[in-house]
Formats: C-alpha cells, sequence, structure tokens
C-alpha cells in the first residue's frame, strides 16, 4: 500500500480538490521535487497500525487517577507554546504526563498495557490543519523510524495513526544534558571530563546522522533538543515529522536534491538560508552546532540574536574556539578540527556524516576509548527491546 492509499478516501478527496499539490501527491508547489526525479517505492510507503493507538485508555496510560480530571484545554500554540501555559494548567498537565510542546506536536508519557516500560505519545496539536500536508508529515515521522529500527542510534516507534504516532522514551535531552546540567545514571561513558566522553557523544551523534543519511533521508531539523539520551541505549536522534526524502534521477539513478522552504532559527545551514536546493550535508552543518556544544559546553554564537546567527552563516563566518580547545594532540583539538569540517560553507566542502564518523573512530582508537559498532548494528538481548508492534 502507497503513503497515498493509506491516507484514506477523505484524504484523497482533499488531493483532488488542491490543484497545488505536485506529482508526488503531497508538497506544495513551493517545494515540487526537479520533474525528471522521483521517490522510491519505500520513500512512499505507509504502515498504520489504528487499531493499537485506539487501544490505549488515556485516563489510563496520562496517570488520570481523580474522576472527572480533563486535560488543560490550552497547552499554547506554536513553537513558543511553554511561554504561554499557565503554571496552574502546566503544573495538572504535567502530573498527567505532559512533557512538552513543539512547534506540530504535543508530546505525553505514557504507559501502555502491552509495554513493559514508559512510551511517548506525540498528538498534532490542534491549531494545525488536518489536511493531506501533515498527514504525510507524520508518516515520513513514522517510516523513518521503521526503515532505521536496526540502528540503535534511531528512535524506535510502536504505533502510528493519522497524525499520531507512538515511540520508546528516554527522559532526558541532548540539550538538557549539555546546557541544563541533567543528571542520568550511567553515563559515565559520555563525561566531558574524560578525555574520551567528548568524542563518544559526539560519535552516537553522528551514528544517527549516518544512519539516515545511508538510506537517503534528510532530517531538516538537527538541534541538540531532537536527540534523546538514554542511560543504556545512548544518544538517539528523533523528531522526523520535517524530514524528506531525496529522490532519484529517472534516467542516471542519482540521488537528487531538493528544495524546502527555510525555518526560523540560528542551527540552519547557509544553503538553507538562501534558498538553494539541499542534500543531507545541511545536516551536518546543523550537527556542527551540537558538535561545538560537546566540545566547550557551549552554544555557538550564544550572544547573539538569531538574524546574526543567519547573517554570520550566510557569510560563512564560523563560531571561535577557545584555544584551550586547540592543544595539539589531544581529543579536544581533533574535534575541533572535525567541527570546523562540518561547518564548512559550501556542502561540496563539507565532511559528510560517513567521514565525520570515521574520523571520531579513529580519535577514539587513538585515545584509548571503546567503541560501538560504527555501522550502528545492533547486538545482545537489548534489541528485543526494539521490535516494533505491529507495525
Amino acid at each position: 500500500m502507497s503513503g497515498l492509499e493509506a491516507l484514506g478516501s477523505a484524504a484523497g478527496r482533499l488531493f483532488k480538490r488542491n490543484p497545488k499539490i505536485s506529482k508526488d501527491g503531497y508538497t506544495p508547489a513551493a517545494e515540487r521535487m526537479p520533474s525528471d526525479c522521483s521517490l522510491t517505492e519505500w520513500q512512499t510507503l505507509s504502515f498504520p497500525n489504528c487499531n493499537d493507538v485506539h487501544n490505549l485508555d488515556l485516563r489510563e496510560v496520562l496517570n488520570i487517577q481523580k474522576h472527572g480530571e480533563v486535560i488543560p484545554a490550552n497547552l499554547g500554540e506554536g513553537d513558543q507554546s511553554e511561554l504561554q501555559i499557565s503554571q496552574e494548567d502546566k503544573g495538572k498537565a504535567m502530573r498527567m504526563g505532559y512533557v512538552g510542546s513543539g512547534l506540530w506536536r504535543q508530546v505525553w508519557k505514557v504507559q501502555p498495557r502491552f509495554r513493559d516500560e514508559n512510551a511517548v505519545l506525540k498528538v498534532m496539536k490542534k491549531e494545525h490543519d488536518v489536511n493531506p500536508r501533515n498527514f504525510d508529515r507524520h508518516r515520513r515521522d513514522a517510516l523513518v523510524m521503521e526503515r532505521l529500527t536496526s540502528s540503535p542510534h534511531v528512535v524506535s516507534i510502536y504505533g502510528l495513526c493519522g497524525n499520531t504516532v507512538l515511540t520508546e522514551y528516554a527522559g532526558v535531552t541532548l540539550d538538557d544534558f549539555l546546557y541544563e546540567g541533567a543528571k542520568y545514571e550511567n553515563t559515565e561513558k559520555y563525561d566531558r571530563d574524560t578525555p574520551t566522553g567528548k568524542i563518544e557523544l559526539a560519535l552516537d551523534v553522528m551514528k544517527g546522522l549516518k544512519a539516515m543519511h545511508d538510506r537517503d533521508i534528510v532530517h531538516a531539523d538537527i538541534q541538540s533538543k531532537q536527540f534523546l539520551l538514554d542511560p543504556t541505549d545512548g544518544v538517539k536522534v528523533n523528531d522526523f515529522n520535517r524530514c524528506r526524502f531525496l529522490p532519484k534521477h529517472d534516467k542516471t539513478g542519482d540521488v537528487c536534491k531538493v528544495k524546502i522552504p527555510s525555518a526560523p532559527g540560528g542551527q540552519r545551514s547557509p544553503e538553507e538560508y538562501e534558498m538553494q536546493k539541499i542534500d543531507t550535508k545541511i545536516d551536518v552543518f546543523s550537527a556542527g552546532n551540537i558538535l561545538y556544544g560537546i566540545l566547550t559546553g557551549h552554544k555557538p554564537w550564544d550572544e547573539d540574536m538569531n538574524k546574526d546567527m543567519q547573517r554570520n552563516v550566510m557569510k560563512g563566518i564560523k563560531p571561535k574556539i577557545d584555544e584551550q580547545f586547540r592543544i595539539p594532540g589531544t581529543a579536544d583539538a581533533a574535534l575541533a578540527e572535525i567541527v570546523l569540517k562540518a561547518y564548512e560553507f559550501d556542502p561540496d566542502d563539507r565532511w559528510s556524516a560517513t567521514q565525520i564518523v570515521d574520523e571520531l573512530e579513529k580519535v577514539l582508537k587513538e585515545h584509548g576509548g571503546r567503541s560501538s559498532n560504527v555501522n550502528g548494528e545492533k547486538t545482545g538481548t537489548k534489541s528485543l527491546r526494539r521490535k516494533l508492534v505491529s507495525l
């Protein structure tokens, strides 16, 4: 079943009424893929399992104990949701299992009956339209997790229905770990005060990107808050509802670049800010911000406003790296050089995720660290936890 067929007849009727939808059936005219390029078959697939999602009793899984208690009606809109919620409503929602909100979805910690551990329920916020484009946004989100089930550096999916997904749970984001002082047991491997802790952390981040890029998937929203830190499984990339699948040229079979609208903020590559066609290299540039944070403990452009970040990026200016991190022969110095490779202005000069993973593996070996399988393959009984449920 193709993704279009999986949306159902109601969604199909919406497509027919919208003349601005492109040949792939989902994207508006401004984002159309090149006319001589097409998605491969797997990129059109969808695997909904609505029965499993609808089986969730929200009064049970959201820890709603008191009779008649309901979820607060207003949990904020847009990307600044957390700033709009009253403390009373936020406290009430968090007692029920509310984790937070992004631009598109609310996130809830749940305890499904078929899981021995917590899971995450992501529901599209009511301010957004139930339309074909949003159906496809969340189809792609779910399909990335389904295709990359074998990677320990990608969050696992348990269920998909329409604009709702159920995924594995991890309590701390990489942003929390790097900048908010969040502590987690059994994370000694990533201790930034050890010679190789930063390298181990950077490796997990880049292996998640490598797993995506090996399948011609662009995340298109790489930030430290999009990575989760599990005390056992390590760092995992998350949130793929802005991702893009790179099509292939109809005659040559080469991977095609695509055009996407630029998102706000200071995490983007120069080619995205300049509205050029993009490929997986935009993720590498954005990951440079994360690697910089791992190296220094600070965000790049920390004191600048977003417009200044964008201006610097579009001029090819790179964040400064203090000399204390450039001492020759140290793991920090090697990581600093990798950061600069990720920040290359020209995407053709910018290192790929594979090149960075290979280099980090070399640095780790030189400094006596430990490492997991470079391809991110699963080993041991831990893989059983990632088995999909009816997907």
